[in-house]
């Protein structure tokens, strides 16, 4: 069953972030900012997704979450972290062993994104299921109701990006029909296509 994600599902949704998305620069930087970033996506009023999907147990196999504007994301993002959380976050960055290179570069992707394709940026931010629960149709199931979210905001397209090394992901949005339309460093940038009705 599919939901909208609420604040009782994040620290599940933490759990199987940091369990397969483990080297991810997010997940890097460690459950407490996966804790507060998820409660700022799911209070958003509006330019959001996020949803659960919630096994026969009561307990969440996956979720995916996306916003309409990426940029006007990131900055109630920044806004609501305020500067101490900031400061925390970037102290328990420059703490870990090879994780400086990381936050470069993922800033040096973000900047490119900003240049190359113009606000409002719709987009993935997020997809994850539990190890146990994945190639069960969870993902496809998501995905289908991203793409209804941003079909009833009349889009006609979306993105996603990954890291080039991380191939499940790519076949993954290959067999859900993106197609690949850019590469910087090390991502690579996929688009969906979403039919209208007139």
């Amino acid at each position: 069953m599919i939901l909208e994600m609420k604040q009782e599902h994040v620290d599940e949704v933490v759990s199987i972030h940091k369990s397969v998305l483990g080297d991810t620069f997010n997940a890097k930087v460690g459950s407490k900012y996966l804790k507060k970033l998820y409660s700022i996506v799911i209070k958003q009023e509006e330019n959001k997704c996020a949803l659960v999907y919630v096994n026969k147990e009561d307990k969440v196999a996956g979720f995916i979450t996306a916003c309409l504007d990426i940029q006007k994301l990131e900055n109630k993002i920044k806004l609501k972290l305020g500067f101490i959380n900031f400061l925390r976050i970037f102290l328990q960055i420059i703490c870990q062993k090879g994780i400086i290179k990381d936050l470069f570069e993922r800033i040096r992707f973000s900047n490119y994104l900003k240049k190359k394709y113009k606000s409002p940026y719709a987009t993935i931010l997020t997809v994850g299921i539990k190890q146990g629960e994945q190639r069960k149709g969870i993902g496809g199931k998501l995905i289908e109701q991203i793409t209804e979210f941003f079909k009833e905001h009349d889009l006609s397209s979306y993105k996603v990006d990954t890291e080039i090394s991380n191939k499940n992901a790519i076949k993954f949005y290959e067999n859900h029909d993106f197609k690949k339309i850019d590469q910087f460093s090390d991502n690579v940038v996929f688009s969906k296509n979403i039919i209208l009705k007139p």
